[in-house]
């Protein structure tokens, strides 16, 4: 028994010298002493990892956390830890027991937009522009604005929001409100919900009354319906209603159509047919 009991003894003093004498973990010995290899790999999140400022454990700061299943590009190795890339672009150092490698690199992430906060410009003496709190785009014009009724409208004028420029809630404030734009000439044809008839847009925002499918089709093609937007019965006070288009020879489409800007569109006042 005395035999046995030190023999155990002797093993277990064996074991303590061996822990004593081996190196320590990589997450607990010294930092910075290994060199530095680039990688370009793909690694997923096996375990939630924080994501270092450096790849050491003692005195480094905790960027963020990673959540398990998080796609990541490894980007360097050092003794014991990976340098990652998130798919937002944030870098930092993680222990290599935190990952598994393999699998495509992630796609970065699209870059947010920016705030509307951050796109306000000063008023303009003219152009499109918007407030911050309303979506509403309008025609700013001597000192005036007028609102598009609807993105139809403004499509028939533009192919895109490029051009809008961003104002404060204050600035908007101050410049009057005088109207509605109407639809480009020549470009859309219009109907009233309540209303069958079908109406080609006028110079100055004329609807005319178009008598029959024939001359719809000679003017605006076989699919001249695909062209046909319903206007609210409220907007029908935004234009004027002048003579029926009987034939393709009482409108003249391509002349029309030759109004590129709305500001050229702005009824003048005592305008009359």
């Amino acid at each position: 028994m005395r035999t046995s009991l030190l023999a155990r003894a002797a093993a277990a003093a064996s074991v303590a010298g061996l822990l004593l004498t081996a190196a320590p973990p990589v997450f607990a010995g010294d930092c910075f002493a290994d060199p530095v290899y680039d990688r370009s790999d793909g690694a997923t999140v096996t375990t939630g990892a924080r994501v270092r400022d450096v790849a050491c454990m003692e005195g480094s700061v905790v960027k963020t956390t990673l959540t398990v299943g998080t796609r990541v590009t490894i980007i360097a190795e050092t003794d014991g830890w990976y340098k990652v890339r998130t798919t937002a672009g944030l870098e930092g150092w993680v222990g290599q027991w935190l990952l598994s490698v393999g699998g495509e690199t992630p796609a970065p992430a699209a870059p947010m937009p920016p705030s509307i906060e951050s796109m306000i410009r000063p008023l303009p003496a003219t152009g499109l522009i918007r407030g911050v709190s309303t979506h509403a785009v309008y025609l700013l014009q001597n000192g005036k604005r007028w609102a598009f009724p609807s993105e139809r409208v403004f499509k028939s004028w533009y192919v895109d929001f490029s051009a809008v420029v961003v104002i404060s809630d204050a600035d908007l404030a101050t410049v009057p409100l005088a109207g509605n734009v109407t639809y480009r000439p020549g470009i859309r044809l219009v109907k009233l919900q309540t209303d069958a008839r079908v109406f080609a847009v006028s110079h100055y925002g004329v609807l005319r009354h178009i008598a029959s499918e024939v001359a719809a089709r000679d003017l605006y093609g076989d699919a001249w319906a695909t062209l046909v937007d319903d206007i609210l019965d409220i907007s029908f006070g935004n234009y004027l209603e002048g003579s029926d288009i009987v034939s393709a020879s009482d409108f003249d489409r391509t002349a029309e159509s030759a109004v590129a800007e709305p500001t050229d569109n702005i009824r003048p006042a005592g305008f009359s047919l």
